[in-house]
């Protein structure tokens, strides 16, 4: 049971976050997407950035140690918006601030901007998820969202997800699985069953 918190636009207080995510929990969420301060991060303002993420990410522990439980946080950077800064590892540094303040995930998009999802923006996530892995072993995940509504499309990100992996990360033990890379789009799915049904 997913729910996101701080959407779309990303700037409730982390005092808000760590609330709404804390009540999330309680009502039964086992995985929270958070949208973190991009604006604040496109103004250079990288602790008001990462503030929000803290905040749930403090709230989802808090809530996993009362009750036992392995609740998920997935991070949505806004791609998009991000993809428009001047420097153009952006996406790259947004992906590492992310897991470093304990995303599980790293999400493309809201899916509420003109500009969702791309290529290029993944690209630049994988490479974080990389770096981690290869500096402390830990697997991160993509979330690709915002745009994606074709089998073809599914296929490109899924095949980008494979080829960065293998480059970067030495005898590269990550395979696509449900805590590694997913998709979402309710457009896509829709069209995934038309496919099945032609076979």
């Amino acid at each position: 049971i997913a729910t996101v918190i701080n959407f779309p636009k990303g700037e409730d207080s982390p005092k808000q976050v760590y609330d709404d995510t804390v009540k999330a929990i309680q009502d039964g969420a086992t995985e929270i997407d958070v949208v973190w301060n991009f604006k604040a991060f496109m103004k250079i303002d990288v602790d008001t950035a990462n503030d929000v993420i803290k905040s749930c990410r403090k709230a989802i522990d808090d809530e996993n140690a009362k009750a036992n439980k392995n609740v998920l946080l997935k991070v949505i950077l806004e791609t998009g918006a991000l993809s428009e800064m001047e420097d153009p590892l952006a996406i790259y540094q947004a992906s590492l601030h992310a897991i470093a303040h304990g995303a599980n995930f790293i999400k493309t998009s809201t899916g509420k901007i003109e500009k969702g999802a791309s290529l290029e923006a993944a690209a630049q996530m994988l490479l974080a998820i990389a770096k981690t892995y290869n500096d402390s072993k830990k697997v991160v995940g993509l979330k690709v969202s915002g745009g994606v509504r074709t089998c073809p499309q599914a296929s490109e990100y899924m095949t980008l997800f494979q080829e960065v992996l293998s480059k970067e990360i030495p005898s590269n033990p990550i395979s696509i699985q449900k805590n590694t890379f997913r998709i979402g789009a309710s457009g896509l799915f829709k069209n995934l069953v038309n496919e099945l049904k032609n076979y």
